[in-house]
């Protein structure tokens, strides 16, 4: 990813981790520990950036809207549940079929509580201002529902 005002869709980062990790550790026989991203979007940290990123970003682009008038961004570079789920089970699934350069069988997903570079997990407030827990119930019931693994 990059700090901009532009990023790509969740699904087209979906598919660049494929790409440039998945893909690459499988065609470079390189042990790893597949990761999954609930999403990358560095907006907030573009427009505002913190003093340890400040170097990255050529130049803040602050909303000009007041404070209290603003609309959470939530668009395309936002995971839906569904989307987040997609991907992960993607990356079970790839686990699965990759057990000789992933012999921990694990999964890190990028990250419970990343919410100014758009991987959050963590439960947040909604555009309605009440708490959404959307995105943790979504992959807690995806896990739930997979059936456990054979040791036949």
């Amino acid at each position: 990813g990059s700090y901009s005002m532009e990023q790509p869709s969740y699904v087209e980062q979906g598919r660049l981790v494929r790409e440039q990790l998945w893909d690459q550790w499988e065609k470079r026989q390189i042990p790893c520990i597949t990761l999954e991203s609930a999403g990358w979007d560095t907006r907030p940290r573009t427009e505002r950036p913190p003093n340890w990123i400040q170097d990255l970003v050529s130049v803040p682009t602050p909303d000009p809207t007041p404070f209290s008038k603003q609309k959470p961004l939530l668009d395309s570079v936002t995971a839906s549940p569904y989307e987040l789920c997609s991907h992960l089970f993607d990356a079970i699934q790839w686990t699965k079929s990759h057990r000789y350069i992933n012999p921990t069988n694990t999964i890190i997903i990028y990250a419970w509580n990343e919410h100014d570079e758009g991987g959050w997990l963590q439960p947040t407030l909604g555009a309605d201002g009440l708490p959404n827990e959307e995105r943790i119930r979504a992959l807690g019931e995806m896990l739930k529902s997979r059936p456990e693994p054979s040791d036949k």
